[in-house]
């Protein structure tokens, strides 16, 4: 009678390991920064978790992002099914993991091959010679059981590569695989991270000022052009992706160029066939500020040079782009064009017969605010294995 249970156990238990996770692995990650990076900005926490589940003959990856913001958060989740034959079936290696767990899967079917052979021979009267098979169907479970739990810890840290599982290098922290399982481990970890920045003061920043030095009527010809450059406004600035202190190239994907150009006719339904802006795409932004110098044909040189001068003033003063345009008070053909939106940009640029050049460049010094990581990881035997 008693091996009859056990042997109906062993085989329940066998059925049910084809189906249910044999080894779990959890890790998880917290940080918080503050919203833009600014430092009155409202904190926004981002929790990532990563978890695999082992089974005999496949395992499931899962991964979940949740940023939480002013009380309102947004989840995003991935997942795979990953089954060993798969690889087996494409020339892929398994890892130690996987290859282990795949050979109890192989070894359970056979066991089960045994017990429905146990069963048929025992429906055929057969019963009072299968009791020690049926023993032996109950000794060869509980061996897996032993041989998975005795070598579980050492597939997992092959595939793994070494047995830290969770680590803060700068302050030399680690958590690590030590026995097959570990439930609520966890570790802050002094490998930090920007949360916000400040600017100390307004002798902090400075703003890019160009000099143009405009030139007569007649070297000023048709579609001829000047370009400023700016970079995301104060409100907008993502300081991981916009060093300012650096250079204009460590974010020109956000940066905006402006062309200033010359028109000798009226404004008409032409103007966008004579408009030599670029059309903006996606990685480049681009802003027409046309100039209409029609009519000053018959101006002298020094006439026709100071008006161009009040004309660029006029068409910047009119486009709400982040400069501000000054004419000179002594020198009737020279202007300054300088940016609102403090920080290095990028020089001017011309197709132009008048010089244009980088009067003042833009800088910015700020002090960076860093805040820890909470990691967490868990590693344990499942229900599958009993």
């Amino acid at each position: 009678m008693a091996r009859n249970i056990l042997f109906t156990a062993a085989v329940i238990l066998i059925v049910l390991s084809l189906f249910l996770p044999w080894f779990t692995i959890n890790q998880s990650q917290e940080r918080s920064v503050k919203d833009g990076f600014y430092e009155d900005g409202a904190n926004v926490k981002t929790e990532t978790s990563f978890s695999v589940k082992y089974y005999l003959d496949h395992a499931i990856l899962k991964a979940m992002t949740e940023e939480s913001k002013s009380g309102n958060s947004e989840r995003t989740y991935t997942g795979e099914n990953d089954h060993y034959s798969e690889h087996i079936e494409s020339g892929d290696e398994l890892n130690s993991t996987e290859s282990f767990l795949y050979s109890f899967y192989k070894i359970s079917l056979v066991i089960l091959a045994l017990s429905f052979i146990i069963v048929v021979l025992e429906g055929f009267g057969q019963g009072s010679d299968l009791s020690s098979m049926k023993m032996g169907i109950a000794l060869l479970h509980l061996i897996i059981i032993i041989l998975f739990l005795s070598g579980i810890k050492t597939s997992v840290l092959e595939t793994q590569g070494d047995e830290i599982v969770l680590e803060s290098p700068n302050s030399n922290e680690y958590v690590n695989i030590t026995l097959p399982f570990g439930i609520g481990k966890s570790l802050v970890s002094n490998d930090t991270h920007n949360e916000y920045y400040t600017l100390e003061n307004s002798s902090s920043y400075g703003f890019e000022k160009t000099r143009i030095q405009t030139t007569s009527y007649d070297n000023t010809w048709q579609g001829s052009y000047f370009n400023l450059f700016s970079g995301p406004g104060p409100d907008d600035i993502d300081w991981d992706k916009n060093n300012y202190n650096t250079s204009f190239a460590s974010y020109n994907q956000n940066m905006t160029t402006y062309y200033v150009w010359f028109d000798r006719e009226p404004l008409d339904a032409n103007v966008s066939d004579r408009d030599p802006t670029p059309e903006s795409t996606d990685d480049n932004k681009y802003v027409s500020m046309r100039v209409e110098i029609a009519g000053l044909e018959d101006s002298n040189n020094s006439a026709s040079a100071a008006t161009i001068r009040n004309r660029i003033v006029q068409a910047i003063d009119a486009s709400n782009a982040p400069f501000s345009a000054t004419a000179n008070q002594t020198v009737n053909n020279i202007l300054y064009i300088e940016s609102t939106y403090y920080g290095n940009q990028q020089n001017s640029q011309s197709w132009y017969g008048g010089s244009v050049t980088s009067e003042v460049d833009g800088f910015l010094d700020y002090t960076e605010s860093t805040a820890d990581t909470k990691l967490e990881a868990s590693w344990y035997p499942s229900t599958g294995f009993v």
